[in-house]
């Protein structure tokens, strides 16, 4: 049951992270099998667990994090690439990685259980608190 949540956890950020591969899905999985590996050796003898399962497991999650951001920067700099002579794309790819991309994003709050995203009501309501 474990697994194919986190199986399902993974591939819906695919969606939005396009730098994501099938491999780096497997290595993920591969890492979550080595901490749990790990994390099943730790008892009451032994507190820290297996020390040498638990060096592979640090040593594959610093090697997956150095593979993961080369590749969400390969992926950067291919759409940068892509849009180099568009300034206004390439402004937008930045503005994007910067975390400043403009989101269209309408005010909603619950009020009775209905959701309301009237700025007029959503004002008179906090006026009313």
């Amino acid at each position: 049951k474990q697994w194919y949540q986190r199986r399902v956890a993974i591939t819906a950020g695919r969606a939005t992270n396009p730098w994501i591969t099938d491999s780096i899905i497997a290595a993920v999985e591969k890492k979550h099998e080595m901490k749990e590996n790990w994390v099943n050796s730790i008892s009451k003898k032994c507190p820290e667990g297996d020390t040498q399962l638990h060096q592979l497991f640090s040593d594959y999650r610093r090697t997956l994090k150095a593979v993961i951001n080369f590749a969400k920067k390969s992926h950067s700099c291919n759409r940068i690439s892509e849009n180099i002579n568009d300034r206004k794309k390439t402004w937008q790819i930045i503005n994007e990685l910067r975390g400043k991309s403009i989101k269209p994003m309408k005010p909603s709050i619950v009020i009775d259980n209905k959701k309301i995203t009237d700025r007029r009501i959503i004002a008179n309501e906090f006026n009313k608190y």
